[in-house]
């Protein structure tokens, strides 16, 4: 089992590191920033969760409708997931027509969950390199990406196994700050937010219309202290720079590497530090 989402910042490649640096032991797992659910995945897979121990959350709306609709209405989706798959018109133009349904915003929203959610993971695996990226007025505005063979674009035996993991998951569309109460002693927090940047073409702050800004950071910050004031235990994937290293002063702060795959030149890919940070 893996995440369902081809996601930007995805933590598949950094995962054998996380595992190696996640608590001995731990109550319950909170994920507030989960995205393509890679690491919440990767523990299900290796029999670290069972499903009555997550609780998942992420600001983006559609995002999140998309995990729903994978837990409660699997069959529904798959059906539409295999009609898509089967068309044989799928182009640049049928990528820019299915992302612009969006801009009528009284026809898009009439449709159901399961059509939002289809739309969504076509939109996922047809652009470029899963980057969600949204403008100034909330619309998804990710390039088309040209992939090679919508034949085999959704892996519906794998969105099976993520449905059954998700059955017991708490789901929730909540700024991290609304979970600090549910967190309790030895519970486990994986935090993923949208990185610090480190350059101008690397700022990533456009992955809801709200953004992440430098004050949610520190907000983020005092979460932490919340968290270790309260004998909870945490691990943050940031940026390694400066900054967050100025500002996270006083935990566990290690640098690792990981392959960089977004970038519009092979010359912007490659190995790049990244930080975690952690209470432990």
């Amino acid at each position: 089992m893996k995440s369902f989402l081809q996601w930007a910042g995805g933590k598949s490649r950094l995962l054998p590191v996380i595992h190696n640096n996640l608590p001995l032991t731990y109550n319950k797992y909170f994920e507030p920033f989960v995205g393509g659910g890679a690491v919440l995945f990767s523990l299900f897979s290796t029999d670290s969760l069972t499903s009555q121990q997550a609780v998942i959350s992420d600001l983006n709306e559609e995002l999140i409708n998309c995990y729903n609709v994978i837990k409660h209405e699997t069959s529904n989706l798959i059906k539409l997931l295999e009609h898509i798959a089967s068309l044989k018109t799928h182009s640049k133009d049928m990528y820019l027509h299915i992302r612009n349904a969006d801009r009528d915003i009284k026809t898009f929203k009439q449709w159901t969950p399961v059509q939002k959610a289809s739309r969504f993971l076509y939109l996922n695996k047809a652009c470029f390199n899963g980057l969600y990226r949204v403008n100034s007025k909330g619309f998804f505005n990710t390039p088309y990406g040209n992939p090679k063979s919508f034949e085999t674009i959704f892996n519906i035996p794998n969105i099976l196994e993520c449905a059954k993991a998700l059955q017991n998951v708490e789901i929730l569309n909540k700024d991290f700050n609304e979970l600090l109460p549910s967190i309790k002693e030895y519970d486990f927090v994986y935090l993923d937010p949208p990185y610090y940047p480190v350059s101008k073409t690397s700022n990533f702050v456009s992955y809801t219309l709200q953004k992440f800004k430098e004050s949610d950071l520190q907000r983020l910050k005092d979460f932490c202290d919340v968290l270790t004031a309260n004998k909870a235990f945490f691990l943050l994937s940031n940026s390694n720079s400066d900054y967050v290293k100025t500002l996270f002063d006083g935990y566990h702060i290690q640098e690792v590497s990981i392959n960089r795959l977004i970038g519009a030149k092979n010359s912007s890919r490659g190995k790049v530090k990244e930080l975690l940070i952690s209470n432990y």
